[in-house]
């Protein structure tokens, strides 16, 4: 239902939390947890923002760029003035929306998904021609030293990876911070079509740490077959005992990292996530639950003791599991900015697709593996394929 709606139903519903977002009050700028009243620590309204952001940008919509700013910073100076700590968000109690894994004190997966909000309010702000506080700092100054501390803070220069957490002075004793997390990087596919998104983190670092995550996180039952990622597993490849999320093969973060190591150029590894998770779903794209099983403490994998209903094939529309149509845009290296639209397809498989209409863009698209030159409507152009926004039907053919 959802696929076959979009764009309509994403308006409708970015809408609906647009308008949920209070400008006054002791709760101005709070952000519903799938419009729950449900207060998280503090992931919400950094997705809200990067959402925010990323329709705009994707339908080009003046009006919904106008009234979602104002909410986005209303959010960033809610969330920023609940704890911050050195520029980034700070929860003692470590309730970061993934549930029963405690991240206290300053969370990677969280703090992406800060540092892509900061960029996102920047792009708006810029474009408006609006000079932006966040508490009583420039929004693009408070960016960088956000980008500082995340480094600071978290990068694990032995293992070339950022840490689950750094525990502040004011943090809970729980988890282990050095447990690897399959989604610390929601941040950066939440942005990941912006074409200009690159330049928060360094992409090396970015790289090394994708690809240190599917290294370390997949598990293979060779009694079953299963292949998947884990959200967390401690280092030497453990248990993670911090609560029964973080031994859930969780579907969504799964689709993001195979979207993420196809980013990076890692097409092999990208297409291993995609597919083992097609193969643990028999091919049935809309059959979507949150986990597609979980792990025993001798690492075999089983449906779920603690919510079996997880497994269940179902669709919510929560803004996060909307990644499941990730692996085609994903095939096809789609980016935009303003102005354009940029495609770059994988280069060691050929594939078809016809009548796609992404961020506006009417395209039928054809890749022939190993591709080396590009035909745009029979004309050969230059790389990287640059194709202007607006109602043409583009025919792009990459050919060897």
């Amino acid at each position: 239902l959802y696929l076959i709606n979009w764009p309509e139903l994403e308006k409708m519903e970015i809408r609906q939390f647009i308008d949920a977002v209070r400008t006054c009050g002791p709760k101005a700028g709070f952000v519903w947890h799938s419009l729950w009243d449900d207060p998280l620590e503090y992931s919400e309204e950094p997705t809200f923002i990067t959402r925010v952001y990323r329709d705009v940008l994707w339908f080009d919509d003046d009006k919904l760029l106008a009234d979602g700013f104002e909410k986005a910073v209303c959010a960033a100076n809610y969330v920023y003035n609940q704890n911050n700590f050195r520029g980034l968000l700070n929860s003692p109690h470590g309730n970061q929306s993934f549930d029963a894994w405690p991240m206290p004190g300053v969370s990677s997966y969280v703090n992406c998904a800060w540092l892509y909000s900061l960029f996102g309010i920047l792009q708006m702000a810029e474009r408006l021609k609006k000079n932006v506080l966040i508490g009583d700092k420039d929004v693009g100054v408070l960016l960088k030293e956000a980008e500082k501390s995340y480094d600071d803070l978290l990068w694990n220069s032995w293992r070339e990876c950022w840490n689950l957490f750094y525990r502040t002075p004011d943090a809970a004793s729980v988890s282990e911070p050095e447990s690897v997390f399959t989604d610390q990087l929601f941040g950066r596919w939440m942005l990941l079509i912006d074409k200009s998104a690159d330049k928060v983190l360094d992409l090396s670092k970015v790289r090394s740490t994708l690809e240190y995550i599917y290294r370390h996180n997949a598990i293979e039952d060779s009694r079953t077959g299963f292949k998947g990622w884990v959200n967390g597993l401690m280092p030497g490849r453990k248990l993670d005992p911090s609560g029964h999320i973080c031994k859930a093969f969780w579907i969504c973060p799964q689709l993001d990292l195979g979207s993420l190591l196809g980013d990076v150029g890692s097409e092999d590894a990208s297409l291993d996530v995609f597919s083992s998770v097609e193969r643990s779903l028999f091919n049935n794209h809309l059959a979507v639950g949150e986990y597609n099983h979980t792990l025993t403490s001798d690492l075999n994998v089983v449906i779920s003791p603690e919510e079996p209903a997880k497994d269940t094939p179902r669709f919510p529309p929560y803004p996060p599991y909307k990644c499941c149509w990730e692996y085609l845009v994903r095939l096809v290296g789609f980016k935009l900015d303003w102005e354009n639209v940029y495609l770059k397809p994988f280069k060691n498989l050929s594939f078809e697709m016809k009548n796609l209409i992404l961020g506006g863009v009417k395209l039928n698209i054809s890749v022939q593996a190993g591709w080396t030159k590009v035909l745009v409507n029979g004309c050969l152009v230059d790389l990287p394929v640059k194709l202007p926004r607006g109602g043409q039907l583009y025919a792009v053919e990459f050919l060897k």
